[in-house]
Order: structure tokens, then C-alpha cells, then sequence
């Protein structure tokens, strides 16, 4: 599991500084902004956090500058966006539209499910009530690779 999540950062990594280095001639003439706007969670307090729409949502946004997103590994060594360790009963419900009982909470730990039931969850349709402008909309935890690559 270890060399998975190596492996996934090193990737990740490659990535960025494969796209750094084929735009770096491009780079001389661009303007940083002097301040970083941040869409935490891919601007959770729009969409519903760390999802792919979130974070394509918050690129439409001008002033957008940095977009901010957690992962962690699921027992099947998928990489998944999303900033919690468990399945939070605060804004997720069960693949059945049920709540999930505060009490319950740490028995949906994300590193032991496999990532076939964990994207059944519903991260998008509960109300936040932290969040009353969040737009509901059915979805689930996204793989990192489908967030990067697409689908």
C-alpha cells in the first residue's frame, strides 16, 4: 500500500512538472496575481465539496487562482478525492438516500471500502446546513485519475 501511495504522488508530481516544463517557455511572459484566490474543496460552499463538479464549477470562476483538494486511498488502492478519512453523516448520505447516525460514522472509514460501494454514497443531496447557498446535486467521491484525466 505504500508504493501505491508513492506511486500516486510521484505521478502526480510527474504530471505537474511535465506541465511546467512544456509551458515554461510561455511562462516568461506571464503575470502571477499578487494574491491567490482559493476554491477550498473545490468551492464548497457552491457545489458539493471535493467533487468534479466542484472543482469545474470554481474554473469557470475569473478570480479563481488555486484550486484545493484532499485524497486518500481506499482499501482497493484507489486514489479518491476527499478531505474526510470516513464517510461524514454531516453532508452524505447512504446509497439508499438514508442518513447516516452520527454514532455510525467512523464504521464507513474510507481506507476499508473498496471504491465500488464508496462512489454509491451520495456527497451532493443533504443540505449543509454550514453551506446554504451549496447547490444539491447527486454525486459522488470522485478517483483522483477521472478528476485529472476525465472520464
Amino acid at each position: 500500500m505504500k508504493l501505491n501511495i508513492l506511486f500516486s504522488f510521484l505521478t502526480v508530481a510527474l504530471i505537474s512538472g511535465c506541465s511546467q516544463s512544456t509551458h515554461q517557455s510561455n511562462m516568461q511572459n506571464v503575470s502571477f496575481p499578487s494574491f491567490s484566490a482559493e476554491a477550498h474543496r473545490g468551492g464548497r460552499g457552491l457545489m458539493p465539496e471535493n467533487t468534479i463538479i466542484a472543482m469545474q464549477n470554481a474554473m469557470t470562476m475569473d478570480h479563481i487562482t488555486t484550486l484545493e483538494m484532499d485524497t486518500h486511498i481506499t482499501k482497493d488502492n484507489k486514489v479518491v478525492v476527499t478531505h474526510d478519512d470516513y464517510l461524514s453523516p454531516s453532508f452524505m448520505l447512504t446509497p439508499e438516500g438514508k442518513e447516516i447516525p452520527k454514532e455510525d460514522a467512523k464504521k464507513y472509514a474510507i481506507f476499508q471500502m473498496n471504491y465500488d460501494l464508496l462512489k454509491t454514497f451520495d456527497i451532493g443531496t443533504k443540505v449543509n446546513t454550514g453551506f446554504p447557498q451549496q447547490k444539491k446535486i447527486k454525486t459522488f467521491i470522485p478517483l483522483l485519475a477521472d478528476f485529472l484525466f476525465g472520464k
